[in-house]
């Protein structure tokens, strides 16, 4: 018997087979789950609606709250900062405001991402999902 041939060393062998396996077996699942995700646009296109209308009912101006707070925002902050720090408003403005836009959608994807599955919860649950009858049972 070679020092090749040892048990120890095809146990091992075998589990790291195992594992990679099993690591692969994921990575398609996972890809799988995400072009079903977005063959489903619909989905998520009437969830996203459905939550914009929930959220701004009792407002006037619906979803454009945001947009125009956030434009007064970037004009404020422009026009202060750019005499604080003696820089041309149209040479400062377009910075400020892409990166005030970028700021925002960063902070909001994780504040929200925080709470996604709890908030739909009802609506997780009545989706049916082989992926979930898989490992389910």
């Amino acid at each position: 018997m070679s020092h090749s041939d040892s048990p120890e060393l095809l146990a091992g062998d075998v589990t790291t087979t195992l594992r990679s396996r099993g690591a692969r077996r994921r990575a398609a699942v996972a890809a799988g789950d995400l072009v079903s995700g977005f063959g489903r646009w619909w989905l998520w296109t009437i969830l996203a609606w459905y939550d914009i209308k929930q959220r701004y009912r009792g407002s006037m101006i619906g979803p454009f709250w945001y947009t125009l707070s956030t434009l007064v925002l970037v004009t404020a902050l422009g026009v202060i900062y750019s005499g604080i720090f003696h820089v041309e408003i149209q040479t400062y403005l377009p910075y400020l405001a892409v990166g005030m836009i970028t700021w925002s959608l960063i902070s909001t994807c994780l504040l929200e991402s925080c709470t996604i599955f709890v908030g739909l919860e009802q609506v997780i649950k009545q989706i049916t999902c082989r992926l979930a009858r898989t490992y389910i049972g």
